[in-house]
């Protein structure tokens, strides 16, 4: 059986993906720099109103790391009402710790479901096994 485990995967090569716009980076952290406000300044704001123009909607909020952006959007479906206290969330067995805190964290259960060895992705078979009327979500994670 051919296994994950079994291959080599390269490590991203951030110099050869920054290299283009090496210059462009430099002086977008020199001018956060010159403007003494880290958090919530103008390259923030400009960011947010970029990507908002990028994705053709009104609003984009930063967040400061992945496991505050899926808080955020379990947060935004409870509010809607499509998340209740006590709902369940599937998520890979191997996923990382903060796929399962984002679950929890809203008042919801996370739903641990093996992968498949050789994709390392969710086993579709075993999803079947365990969908119930509360279970009102799964959670894909790319690893």
């Amino acid at each position: 059986m051919n296994n994950i485990f079994d291959k080599t995967y390269p490590f991203l090569d951030l110099k050869l993906a920054n290299g283009p716009i090496e210059e462009e980076l430099k002086q977008a952290a020199c001018d956060v720099i010159a403007s003494g406000r880290y958090l919530l300044g103008e390259q923030t704001d400009l960011l947010e109103q970029e990507i908002a123009a990028l994705c053709q909607t009104k609003h984009c909020v930063a967040v400061s790391n992945g496991l505050d952006a899926l808080r955020l959007i379990i947060r935004a479906y409870k509010e809607r009402g499509v998340f209740h206290d006590d709902d369940k969330i599937i998520v890979p067995a191997n996923t990382f710790t903060a796929s399962a805190l984002a679950v929890s964290d809203n008042g919801l259960t996370p739903c641990f479901v093996d992968v498949k060895p050789d994709t390392m992705n969710l086993n579709a078979d075993l999803i079947e096994q365990i969908i119930s009327p509360s279970v009102k979500g799964i959670m894909p994670v790319h690893l």
